[in-house]
């Protein structure tokens, strides 16, 4: 069995957007934050520089030596991570491949919502949507 909707908290948009798709609501974006979506070693040099101040060299070498820490005292974590990421890229590829041949949404993979030619609800809600 397959779970049908998960997102990631670092690509909230793409997460949106596929639940959207998934399971054919609108939930709109008013929550979105872009600073979420850094991570890794990136956010970890961030929270150890204090903003608006550059790394140095000294800063650069001890971020790498927790970084590598983190990795291998959390590497079953970082596999699973990596294989959501895999899946979650297909499903996000899948939806858009969807998209472009007109499916408005795909309820739970089973049911597609398809815009009639013409059909002026469902040009409006496309052009509210994307």
């Amino acid at each position: 069995n397959e779970m049908v909707h998960f997102g990631l908290f670092h690509r909230l948009s793409d997460t949106w957007k596929l639940m959207e798709h998934t399971f054919c609501w609108t939930m709109g974006y008013q929550s979105y934050r872009p600073d979420k979506e850094i991570t890794g070693y990136d956010a970890l040099k961030r929270h150890l520089v204090p903003p608006g101040q550059e790394a140095n060299a000294t800063d650069e070498a001890t971020a790498r030596r927790i970084w590598n820490k983190l990795k291998k005292k959390n590497r079953l974590d970082l596999a699973l991570m990596e294989e959501a990421e895999r899946i979650f890229d297909q499903r996000l590829a899948k939806m858009q491949r969807e998209r472009a041949d007109g499916i408005l949404c795909n309820f739970l993979g089973k049911e597609e919502v398809r815009c009639a030619d013409g059909d002026d609800a469902s040009d409006k809600w496309l052009r509210r949507h994307f």
